[in-house]
């Protein structure tokens, strides 16, 4: 059988994955900084880079590559780890000897940043540093040696406040919200270490979601939240496209419920309050209302599948501010869905039969799986509870057992 083929190989790979990281359960408001009236940025985002999963969902913040994972270790300090797949070590991204990577001498010492962010870019490790005269880009070797500033994330002489997004290959794009609250919206190329404005939100009137910009041929498309300004307005959820020659922008789609939004290939993702999976620019929605418990589901796509969930942590709204919410809705996978476009059939995850194993390759009877955090073209990244992550085979869906794989990390 296909699977049992698969998990022969498998086996061989997983024997490797032994490491000592962990990750730390996230609940607590120190965890969370509050940025601007339009959103609340804790340690969280997700990026895509090729075949490289970037997963920064809570509790977790991992970098996937084929070559092992990147990962924050929450202990006395916050600091980046490496999983090695081939040699099964976990071991610090930091070259220098007798190093106590406790301060900002150490490379990976990421106590002294608000967001933890780091991305990978032609093997090199890129993160955000605040530091008095502004705020920088600082590059180092994947192994934590030649650490340089490489370049100025916002230099008008504004002080400002940057969140960084999504990474779409050579690119990282972001939002900078000056003392004026007005929220540019930027982009910096990697090659060369310079950044572009592409458009101008109102503060006032404009949250956006700095994870939600993103690159599609020649236009950057941003989502948003639209604030009411007159009594008789409406809040509404918008999506602009800006052309980036000439940065004129065009509002593409409005609703006056929560969406959700995702990019792939080219294409823009929209998931409705109606369970309609959009996709812009291509005329075409898909309804998958029948297959789903309730609305407000999370969406992940690659050219084959889409995987949907509710997540786990819910937040509340305080007048117009993001606060810490407490943890009022734990899911289960019960909430977690895989429509296939080809098949167009929408499988629900615990429905299926499901051969789940740990690292060492033994089967696992008793697993939960709450919130999905990534996809690549092979994996669904899931996080389960208890500082774990499972790795769902997208190839095996459809087959007679469905493999899932447990890491501890």
């Amino acid at each position: 059988m296909k699977l049992k083929r698969l998990v022969t190989m498998l086996l061989i790979f997983c024997f490797v994955l032994q490491g000592c990281g962990s990750f730390a359960y996230i609940e607590d408001d120190s965890d969370v900084t509050e940025v601007a009236n339009d959103e609340t940025v804790s340690v969280v985002s997700f990026h895509e880079k090729d075949n490289t999963a970037f997963i920064k969902e809570m509790p977790a913040q991992v970098c996937a590559t084929e070559d092992g994972i990147y990962h924050i270790v929450y202990s006395n300090f916050v600091e980046l780890y490496f999983y090695d797949f081939l040699t099964g070590i976990d071991t610090i991204v930091c070259s220098k000897v007798d190093c106590n990577h406790d301060s900002d001498s150490c490379v990976s010492y990421l106590s002294s940043n608000d967001y933890y962010d780091f991305y990978i870019y032609n093997n090199y490790i890129y993160e955000l540093v605040k530091e008095d005269d502004g705020i920088f880009l600082y590059r180092y070797s994947k192994n934590g040696s030649d650490y340089e500033k490489y370049s100025i994330l916002y230099d008008n002489n504004k002080s400002c406040n940057i969140v960084l997004g999504r990474q779409e290959n050579n690119k990282i794009y972001y939002k900078c919200i000056t003392d004026d609250n007005i929220i540019h919206i930027c982009g910096i190329d990697l090659d060369t270490g310079k950044y572009s404005e592409f458009g101008q939100f109102d503060g006032e009137y404009y949250g956006i979601n700095a994870q939600h910009i993103f690159e599609c041929g020649q236009d950057i498309y941003v989502d948003a939240s639209h604030y009411a300004n007159t009594e008789e307005d409406l809040y509404k959820e918008v999506i602009y496209k800006i052309n980036v020659e000439n940065n004129d922008s065009e509002l593409v789609y409005e609703s006056t419920s929560d969406i959700n939004v995702y990019q792939n290939n080219g294409y823009i993702y929209v998931m409705d309050e109606n369970n309609d999976l959009i996709i812009l620019d291509n005329d075409k929605k898909v309804s998958l209302d029948e297959y789903l418990e309730s609305s407000g589901y999370g969406i992940f796509v690659n050219d084959t599948y889409v995987c949907l969930n509710k997540g786990y942590m819910e937040w509340i709204n305080k007048n117009g501010f993001f606060a810490s919410g407490e943890k009022i809705n734990e899911e289960t996978d019960t909430n977690i869905y895989i429509y296939e476009f080809e098949s167009g059939e929408c499988f629900k995850l615990n429905e299926l039969n499901c051969y789940v194993i740990d690292a060492n390759g033994q089967e696992i009877d008793d697993y939960d799986l709450e919130s999905i955090l990534g996809i690549t073209d092979e994996y669904c990244y899931i996080y389960g509870g208890s500082s774990t992550l499972y790795m769902l085979d997208l190839s095996t869906i459809g087959s007679d057992e469905v493999l899932l794989i447990k890491l501890n990390i």
